[in-house]
């Protein structure tokens, strides 16, 4: 599991992605731990109440101001393909984030190559 907790506390981002920009949580700190062994993988601090509407905001704007209805379906297939491919390619680093996070078995994610 230690494997595991490293990979984890390698992947936890340091910052948010608030309207494309890299942003210092500057809210209550938190802790991740994991269930199987107690430990603290990830420790950060977590949006306060205005970043959180600033969140909102960017994201509502960008959806609106955005293109993907105006998108034809095989435009929005590339798209989604993309996105399928780069998860792919973090599928280990995923899949230990989520084994840190809520103790499930790795063999029961189903993300793991």
């Amino acid at each position: 599991m230690a494997d595991f907790d490293a990979a984890a506390q390698r992947s936890y981002p340091s910052a948010m992605l608030i309207g494309g920009r890299k942003t210092p949580g500057e809210g209550t700190p938190l802790n991740v731990i994991n269930p199987s062994s107690g430990a603290i993988t990830a420790s950060f601090r977590g949006a306060s109440a205005a970043q959180f509407e600033a969140a909102i905001s960017a994201a509502r704007q960008r959806f609106d101001q955005g293109n993907w209805a105006d998108l034809r379906p095989s435009e929005r297939l590339a798209v989604l393909r993309r996105f399928h491919g780069l998860l792919s390619v973090r599928a280990a680093e995923l899949s230990a984030l989520i084994v840190t996070e809520t103790g499930v078995p790795v063999k029961s994610i189903g993300m793991m190559a």
